[in-house]
């Protein structure tokens, strides 16, 4: 992936966190050939990012989020879905509501690099948020996938979580190398 990354993710002491890391790292990848490298669960907000960060720190503190309650990202789960490339092999993927749009625009905005001539505005229009749960070039047994997503309790058009934290991820590394860089609670 080019670049680091910034992720929303949920909150740390949350069931929801512990259901999706169970299904991350314990559940989803015995049913596949290939070993899969775990990773912690998140909705990547944008990648391309530079790769060296002087003050990663200060870069999270420029995100804003409006007054009270009404700019805080809020996550809900539509489906279970199959993708077709590495990185969205199989996904939550998330109601797109105005917050995550919003937060999306707003930091691939102020944050990105080397994105070609693709404004902000335009990317933001084929923007799909969604929390992965595998990354793989397998083929999926999306039913199989879904029931393990059903058996951790995860509901689908349920607020999931609200808030959390944003986070920097070196994603430019290789993958079992990534490791967050800078945080910020929401």
């Amino acid at each position: 992936m080019p670049g680091c990354s910034l992720w929303l993710i949920p909150p740390l002491e949350s069931p929801l966190n512990t259901s999706l890391s169970n299904l991350i790292k314990d559940k989803i990848p015995p049913l596949f050939k290939e070993p899969c490298i775990p990773f912690e669960p998140h909705m990547t907000i944008t990648s391309c990012l530079p790769c060296e960060i002087d003050e990663p720190d200060e870069l999270l503190k420029r995100i804003e989020f409006g007054d009270g309650d009404e700019g805080v990202p809020e996550v809900k789960f539509n489906e279970v879905v199959a993708g077709e490339t590495f990185f969205t092999r199989l996904t939550l993927h998330l109601e797109r509501n105005p917050q995550l749009v919003k937060l999306a625009q707003q930091c691939r905005e102020k944050f990105t690099v080397n994105t070609g001539d693709v404004s902000a505005e335009e990317w933001v229009k084929t923007f799909v948020p969604h929390v992965s749960l595998l990354y793989s070039s397998e083929k999926v047994p999306l039913e199989l996938c879904k029931k393990e997503v059903e058996k951790e309790g995860i509901e689908m058009g349920q607020c999931a979580w609200k808030g959390g934290r944003i986070v920097v991820v070196d994603t430019w590394r290789k993958l079992e190398d990534w490791k967050v860089i800078a945080s910020r609670d929401i």
